[in-house]
């Protein structure tokens, strides 16, 4: 699939793909492509091959796949979210910063260590008496290293 290929099959609108041609007896022109996974991504099938719709609205926009180990994030992280302005380029790493549950902390006897993960190393955040101290040194590292 390249650039050409998708605008000659789909039209975007705000974060949808629709069909622009009829490509089969169930993807009927003018119809959105709405296929969710079991991960929440939308999915298209096009000659036998599934795509996630994320990727063919990025390729639309941008000409290009994604080169090399980089991947397509939603920034919010709403896996059907596919608005163009919600999708960016990013290395693996930079995607996980999106997990949800990272708490940031481990229990450490009756205090709570805080860390994070900076370029492949752990570095430790300090320790702390709560969950919610922890969780707030976690976050604000985040947001200086994780930028």
């Amino acid at each position: 699939m390249n650039k050409d290929k998708a605008l000659e099959l789909f039209e975007y609108s705000n974060g949808s793909l629709f069909n622009k041609v009829q490509r089969n007896s169930r993807a009927l022109k003018g119809a959105k492509v709405s296929s969710k996974d079991k991960d929440g991504y939308l999915n298209v099938q096009v000659e036998g091959k599934k795509y996630k719709v994320h990727r063919i609205i990025w390729l639309m926009h941008n000409e290009r796949w994604p080169e090399g180990k980089l991947e397509i994030d939603h920034i919010n992280g709403i896996r059907d979210d596919n608005r163009i302005e919600n999708l960016r380029e990013v290395t693996g790493t930079q995607n996980n910063f999106n997990r949800k549950g990272v708490k940031g902390y481990t229990k450490r006897g009756n205090k709570y260590q805080a860390k994070i993960t900076v370029k492949g190393r752990e570095t430790m955040l300090g320790l702390f008496n709560t969950t919610e101290e922890a969780h707030n040194a976690y976050l604000i590292a985040k947001e200086k290293y994780h930028r």
